[in-house]
């Protein structure tokens, strides 16, 4: 599973949980136009994550 990284004043959440969140706030944290260019591309930012992840990371992608 895709997650995103820890931060100090929050746990990391996995890619889906982030997806959810970032619809739930178009139009009121994020601009709808950037969230619907976001969610046609989302899936590539797991690749991405996948082909760059530093071994050894917090970041887990087992799918």
């Amino acid at each position: 599973m895709l997650k995103s990284r820890q931060r100090v004043y929050k746990e990391a959440v996995s890619h889906e949980e982030a997806v959810a969140i970032i619809k739930a706030e178009a139009g009121r944290h994020f601009d709808p136009a950037v969230v619907a260019a976001f969610i046609q591309v989302h899936e590539k930012f797991k690749a991405i994550a996948r082909k760059y992840r530093e071994p050894g990371t917090a970041v887990a992608l087992g799918d």
